[in-house]
């Protein structure tokens, strides 16, 4: 049987009066790629932060590594790279080798260790040479790696992702799409949000397709499915085009 990473249950969510998620039940597997699809305003980034513990709901529950998300004591295996990790100002003070230490030190890492780990993950990634460098004055590009480093720089067990290639450079993403598919391949669970369809579709091995009052989960090979239910979220046919 296979070992459930994430595990959600009944969940909903309601921003005021307005719900944005309604009743989800899904599971996440251990070396997952899981890959979630949906317009402006589907509660995708949402999801996500509730996956994360971000914030709660009152509706449902959210279980990783088979503990209750807001009890968690081990949120040292989870890394996040946000829809806004390339979005620093110029003046953001710290260098990518600092941002990686202080990040590794803040999920209980001794200096030791994390000296060592954010060695390590620089070197992984290829980007010794803007180690030295602000965050702030590196382009879209070379931040996202700077996080990609960040991302992996503990050895998370899973990574959720919100949209990590949006405002970089087509090398970049591509990039970024290899090195998230070479960790899935050495047993990293991936969870990504991505505008990106034909992306999510050729590295996925399921596809969650979120909508108004819609929820179909997929594996990656029935294109015909996802493409049935890429219809009814976006009021339109869409055809997958694989990379």
């Amino acid at each position: 049987m296979k070992e459930k990473i994430l595990e959600v249950k009944n969940l909903s969510f309601s921003y005021k009066d307005q719900k944005v998620l309604s009743d989800l039940s899904f599971d996440v597997y251990k070396g997952d790629y899981f890959g979630i699809l949906g317009p402006n305003g589907s509660g995708k980034t949402t999801l996500l932060k509730l996956c994360l513990g971000l914030i709660s709901s009152k509706e449902g529950t959210i279980k990783i590594f088979g503990e209750d998300i807001k009890d968690t004591a081990q949120k040292n295996k989870i890394s996040y790279i946000s829809q806004k990790s390339n979005a620093f100002n110029v003046s953001f003070p710290a260098t990518v080798q600092e941002l990686i230490y202080s990040s590794l030190r803040s999920v209980g890492y001794d200096s030791k260790s994390s000296k060592k780990m954010t060695s390590d993950a620089i070197e992984l990634v290829g980007i010794g040479h803007i180690a030295d460098r602000r965050i702030g004055n590196l382009s879209g590009g070379q931040q996202q790696k700077a996080f990609i480093a960040k991302a992996i720089s503990s050895k998370p067990e899973i990574i959720f992702l919100d949209e990590p290639t949006v405002g970089i450079d087509y090398g970049s993403e591509g990039f970024f799409y290899e090195a998230m598919h070479m960790l899935n391949q050495k047993g990293v669970t991936i969870c990504m949000i991505s505008h990106d369809i034909s992306a999510i579709t050729s590295y996925a091995n399921r596809v969650a397709c979120i909508g108004e009052d819609t929820f179909h989960i997929h594996e990656s090979n029935d294109i015909m499915d996802i493409e049935t239910s890429l219809k009814k979220i976006y009021g339109k046919k869409m055809r997958l085009v694989t990379h």
